[in-house]
């Protein structure tokens, strides 16, 4: 009966001693173990990241800067149409394209230009007709092409370009080196009407030519305003009439001409 009671104790005593070895206070100070044994991951802090600022958009560029980079702009504003070649110009064409049809030979521009001058000077005027004619039919198809751009470019770009070859040609005046450009001028838009000196000069340069003898045309014009600032108000008062109706007429025929074209 002893030993039953023993044994009892001693198995009753085992669970109890396998509870204690797994718990936390059987484990050594820092150490830390799973039924299996294994370690468990320590958990580290997450690192701080600083907040990148946020990218400041950039600034859309003022008016004053969009302006001074059209101005300053290589490149045209705006492009006219290619104009209309010349009778010699469509005869090279012809000629460089017979020439290619000889795969044999090879046809640089030199030698194009001098066999098309040779071919040229042998022709007839009446065998040039023809050129003539093309270049008539091209003329007008560039002048069609020319009329139908001028009504509807913006006129605020013709303007911008304008002011962007006026400040070329300064700089060619000022440098002294490069070619002047010209400006763009509608052909198509009535003529501006002269002024009251323009009517005077106009008629005395018309009538007595030349001007006192004079016979250069600066050396006249020179005579004719010297005669102009000697005039009377009376005495100017019928090329200033004149100058009035001719500016009346050509607002008239401004405003028609913009209403037309829708500017």
């Amino acid at each position: 009966m002893f030993c039953n009671l023993i044994s009892s104790r001693v198995v009753s005593f085992v669970p109890s001693v396998r509870a204690f070895s797994q718990s936390a206070l059987w484990q050594q100070p820092g150490a830390s173990a799973t039924r299996s044994g294994a370690k468990k991951a320590v958990k580290k802090p997450a690192k701080k990241t600083a907040k990148k600022p946020a990218k400041k958009e950039p600034r859309p560029p003022s008016k004053a800067a969009i302006l001074e980079k059209q101005l300053s702009s290589k490149k045209a504003l705006v492009k006219l149409p290619k104009g209309p070649a010349r009778m010699f110009a469509i005869f090279i064409n012809e000629v460089t394209a017979d020439l290619k049809k000889d795969q044999s030979n090879v046809v640089n521009i030199a030698e194009i230009t001098r066999v098309a001058s040779q071919r040229w000077r042998a022709l007839s005027d009446a065998e040039k007709q023809k050129y003539q004619v093309q270049q008539t039919e091209l003329k007008k198809k560039y002048e069609q092409e020319l009329r139908q751009w001028w009504a509807t470019v913006d006129r605020k770009l013709v303007d911008l370009e304008n002011k962007r070859r006026r400040r070329i040609n300064a700089a060619v005046a000022k440098e002294g080196k490069g070619s002047r450009m010209t400006l763009l001028k509608d052909p198509f838009a009535p003529k501006r009407p002269p002024t009251s000196y323009i009517v005077y000069a106009s008629e005395k340069l018309s009538q007595s030519l030349p001007v006192q003898g004079i016979t250069e045309m600066s050396a006249q014009a020179k005579t004719v305003a010297a005669q102009w600032r000697s005039l009377s108000d009376a005495e100017k008062a019928p090329y200033v009439l004149r100058a009035k109706e001719a500016k009346a007429k050509f607002d008239k025929e401004l405003a028609a001409y913009n209403a037309k074209i829708g500017a």
